[in-house]
């Protein structure tokens, strides 16, 4: 499970997995691996009004440029005094697979 923390875009942690997953290093964009501008709106929405984005589905490109499908839940949270967002990343891109075979599957 990759781990993401943000301050105002910035990444100021990312574990390992989050490194390998989406394309996030420490110190750069937190939005570097969006793909759909509207999922990171519809977190940004929730986040605002609830201070919780739970099981949101979503693509993101990882550091190679593949585009990934990816589970995430966001969380409000104060970081070093400053509002932040922290993300745990769980990349479902072999479970779309499958689905989409079950889908396929059942049109038959």
């Amino acid at each position: 499970m990759g781990v993401v923390m943000n301050v105002g875009g910035v990444v100021k942690f990312a574990n390992p997995r989050a490194a390998e997953l989406v394309n996030v290093q420490v110190g750069g964009c937190a939005r570097a691996g969006d793909v759909n501008t509207e999922a990171r709106e519809h977190v940004s929405a929730l986040l605002e009004a609830e201070g919780v984005a739970r099981d949101i589905e979503t693509k993101l490109r990882g550091p190679d440029g593949e585009i990934r499908d990816v589970l995430g839940t966001h969380l409000t949270m104060n970081y070093e005094g400053e509002s932040g967002e922290l993300s745990w990343l769980t990349d479902i891109s072999k479970l779309k697979v499958v689905e989409a075979e079950i889908l396929r599957a059942k049109d038959l």
